[in-house]
């Protein structure tokens, strides 16, 4: 079950991987007033959330077709012992 969700450190790593790392972490650093933060902060959210909604959707992807091959093998096995 806990594959079934992306983790934090899957989503730090796509986020890497994809160029989408935050330019600042403070609104400081940026320089902006807080209603342009704030548009950015919202739009850095709205990145994370799509990712961790793309690698859920993977790694549920990746249950559904472990399911299906556990399944097969079971149903082999199951005809194995019938034909005995």
């Amino acid at each position: 079950m806990d594959r079934m969700l992306a983790s934090q450190e899957q989503i730090t790593q796509a986020e890497e991987i994809y160029g989408m790392k935050a330019m600042f972490q403070t609104q400081e650093q940026s320089g902006m007033d807080d209603a342009t933060w704030n548009e950015y902060t919202k739009a850095m959210q709205a990145a994370e959330n799509k990712s961790m909604e793309e690698l859920t959707k993977a790694s549920m992807r990746q249950v559904k077709w472990l399911s299906n091959a556990k399944s097969k093998v079971l149903k082999d096995i199951q005809e194995d012992v019938e034909k005995t």
